[in-house]
């Protein structure tokens, strides 16, 4: 009785480590979101028509990246799929009607962002890494 209560926090463990993702995996997607930024830091600086330009830039930078991520779901019929694209079209949708309501409004938004992607990458980007590490 004593080896067998003794082998299940050692399965525990496991347990918990397959369900971990992997660090390269998570790793990829934060160095993705540090690119993005670094960006939204230069766009702070900005204001005006030069704000609104650089913001069509960002717009366009994100919905590629996103677009890569939810190509990556649907290839990995991931569970969390409907989840994840939700929150890439509500942080879209965010921005762009930050982009057209003047410069405070968009630098309110863009202040907002590294806290959307910590959360982002701490729980979609995260369960997308595990589903990755999952299918090899």
């Amino acid at each position: 009785m004593e080896h067998a209560e003794m082998a299940a926090p050692e399965r525990q463990r496991e347990l918990k480590q397959e369900r971990a993702p992997e660090p390269d995996n998570i790793a990829l997607f934060a160095e993705v979101h540090d690119a993005v930024l670094d960006q939204v830091a230069g766009l702070l600086q900005l204001s005006g028509e030069a704000l609104r330009a650089a913001m069509a830039d960002l717009l366009d930078d994100l919905r590629q990246d996103f677009v890569a991520e939810e190509r990556m779901l649907a290839a990995l019929r991931s569970a969390s799929a409907a989840g994840h694209i939700a929150e890439h079209g509500n942080v879209l949708a965010r921005l762009e009607m930050a982009s057209d309501a003047g410069t405070e409004v968009c630098h309110q938004a863009l202040r907002a962002l590294p806290g959307w992607f910590r959360h982002h990458l701490g729980h979609w980007d995260a369960l997308l890494a595990r589903d990755l590490a999952q299918h090899g």
